[in-house]
């Protein structure tokens, strides 16, 4: 957390004389603030919000006057407060406390997940976000090193002890900006109303004229996505753990074409352009993740395209940016997140690619699936020779990175199953038996 200039006590305030709006409009964000550089409603409004406030240092953050303090009562050392610059109006507040002072609720959803077994471990301090009229979030830092390589994720509980937000990797020293509450326009709180009543809005994001607002809702987290002309889109929602068995299609088409895998999570999504589908997430018996689409009937279908938008759907700057380099003519057609990783499916060279991102919008990898004729020439020379009693099961998914480009592909005789990691030059990677 950072440390500020300690600013005179509240209590004295008014005995300084306020600097002109214009000029305290003009201070640049990031520097530390005298108290007289602090609108006289910020003050006021910090004061009657936390009257026992100590140590209390100021800085200028993104159009908001950001208090660093402690309090003379209570464990809530190092609080952040945020009220906006023009206004003074409190939009929220982050501080610590130890894992054990979580609510039993939150902490038993946390130790129920998979994020509770090894080889994660979980940090000693939560960060909780208290927003204006907006949900208030649990943040659990968990970690693991495999083989050598880190990874984090932060974990956002709800106070009801939905999952709502898994980041991986993100920025350090983050201060939580992007979670501030928004004032929804009339068009997103009447469609709410209408909808989902006593829906609860976690966040909402507007880019490129489109909003997007993700809510609980019955025990359930959802999305929405509106576009420039404030018409609605599409909904999803989003099924796990308990849940699946509350989704409401039949499931059983699937369970019988896939007796091998599991159903990890069920994705709802209605919309303008294909109307009401399912995204099934299985694991497959390779510890693989695949994602299978089916109609309101249960029944298989290919994967639908939703995205009306010429152009694509908006990501972020970075990331439309990244694919645009990289992948000349790619049109961005759904964002979405997988352990922790911001997704991003996009059509390019007539194939739906998935390029995955870290909370910090780092490039991680890119997959698609390929047919077996699209193998390079030297991989399918490798597996006529030295698998030629094999046959190729399913597609093949191609795997790159900044480094390599990889082809997975799964091979069965009958009696026997093989997984495959290829190099492009046709080397065997890894040969992994189920």
């Amino acid at each position: 957390m950072n440390r500020f200039l300690i600013l005179c006590a509240i209590s004295i305030a008014s005995l300084f004389v306020a600097c002109d709006d214009d000029s305290s409009k003009r201070l640049p964000d990031g520097v530390i603030l005298n108290p007289n550089d602090v609108p006289v409603a910020v003050l006021d409004a910090f004061e009657k919000q936390y009257p026992n406030a100590v140590n209390v240092r100021w800085e200028k953050k993104n159009g908001y006057a950001v208090a660093t303090f402690n309090e003379r009562e209570g464990n809530k050392d190092d609080q952040s407060a945020w009220f906006s610059w023009s206004e003074g109006v409190w939009g929220m507040t982050e501080y610590e406390i130890l894992y054990d002072a979580l609510p039993d609720n939150v902490r038993a959803a946390f130790e129920s997940s998979k994020y509770a077994a090894n080889p994660w471990k979980k940090s000693r301090e939560v960060d909780v976000l208290q927003r204006n009229e907006s949900e208030t979030l649990y943040v659990i830092e968990v970690s693991k090193d495999e083989k050598g390589k880190e990874t984090e994720v932060d974990l956002y509980y709800s106070s009801d002890s939905i999952l709502v937000k898994e980041i991986a990797d993100a920025e350090d020293d983050k201060d939580y900006y992007e979670l501030l509450p928004q004032r929804p326009e009339s068009f997103v709180s009447n469609w709410l109303n209408t909808n989902y009543p006593d829906a609860r809005i976690v966040d909402m994001e507007i880019e490129n004229g489109m909003t997007e607002i993700e809510f609980i809702h019955s025990g359930l987290k959802l999305e929405a996505l509106f576009d420039g002309s404030s018409a609605w889109m599409q909904t999803k929602t989003e099924y796990e753990g308990k849940w699946i068995e509350e989704v409401p299609v039949n499931l059983e088409i699937i369970k019988n074409t896939y007796p091998d895998a599991r159903i990890e999570e069920v994705v709802k999504y209605e919309t303008v352009k294909n109307g009401v589908y399912y995204c099934v997430e299985l694991e497959s018996r390779f510890d693989d993740d695949m994602k299978v689409y089916i109609d309101e009937e249960g029944r298989e279908i290919e994967r639908p395209i939703d995205n009306p938008i010429t152009g694509g759907i908006p990501v972020g700057n970075n990331i439309e940016n990244f694919i645009a380099d990289r992948y000349p003519g790619a049109v961005i057609i759904e964002k979405d997140y997988d352990d922790g990783y911001t997704e991003v499916g996009f059509r390019h060279d007539s194939y739906i690619k998935e390029a995955y991102f870290t909370g910090s919008e780092e490039w991680v990898c890119t997959t698609w699936d390929i047919h077996p004729d699209d193998l390079p020439e030297a991989v399918r020379l490798t597996l006529e020779q030295k698998y030629s009693n094999y046959r190729i099961d399913g597609e093949v998914e191609v795997i790159e990175n900044s480094s390599f480009v990889q082809y997975e592909v799964e091979i069965e005789n009958g009696r026997h199953e093989l997984k495959l990691i290829f190099a492009k030059d046709g080397e065997v990677l890894q040969e992994v038996r189920d």
